[in-house]
């Protein structure tokens, strides 16, 4: 028994066997999957069982769900065929997870260049959000365009396609049956792009 502690049990044993069993104990980290992760790895598994892993050129995937796969999940699956150069992402409303996903592939550079159009309603209605879109911006100079707006669009130009998605899904959590169109197409995605770069925004 060392000094302090021999010193100890002298004047309490009861602290001295407490001080033993504290000894013992070590440091633990329980790892959960939050409510939100969970989701986004069902809403991924749930695309990945219903569409073909390398999506073709010249193809469009038409998808129909119930709620059990969001928007971003498209993006994400691209994302992980390859790098994606430039994406344009048009909707009318976001939530700030998703948005926390889009900085981590910007950060690692999965995608180089990402430019967001949203609703007008969007700086004032979702203004947490709008401030963390404003810190993309200046971190990876992503433009951020408000206008009246409620087409839900991504065009992305990839390392080994460009592509479409369609979908009548904000960029949200949505329980609600949802159609997606996916097209494999350069033409359509340059057509897209041009579209939106020629919008001004409300700011």
């Amino acid at each position: 028994m060392g000094t302090f502690k021999k010193q100890m049990f002298l004047q309490s044993p009861e602290i001295a066997n407490e001080l033993d069993s504290e000894a013992e104990m070590s440091a633990r980290c329980k790892k959960i999957l939050t409510s939100y992760q969970t989701r986004k790895f069902t809403s991924e598994q749930a695309l990945l069982d219903a569409i073909d892993w390398h999506l073709e050129k010249g193809y469009s995937y038409h998808v129909v769900t119930w709620g059990d796969i969001d928007s971003l999940s498209y993006l994400l699956f691209v994302a992980k065929q390859q790098k994606i150069h430039h994406v344009v992402i048009s909707t009318w409303a976001m939530n700030n997870k998703d948005i926390e996903d889009i900085g981590a592939l910007l950060k690692k550079g999965v995608i180089e260049k990402c430019d967001f159009y949203v609703g007008e309603i969007f700086k004032t209605r979702y203004s947490k959000e709008h401030q963390m879109l404003r810190q993309l911006a200046q971190e990876y100079g992503c433009k951020i365009v408000l206008f009246r707006n409620h087409a839900k669009v991504m065009a992305i130009k990839g390392e080994h396609y460009d592509c479409v998605i369609e979908s009548s899904a904000n960029i949200n959590r949505n329980p609600r049956c949802e159609q997606t169109v996916i097209t494999v197409d350069t033409e359509l995605t340059d057509w897209y792009i041009q579209f939106y770069s020629e919008i001004r925004s409300f700011e």
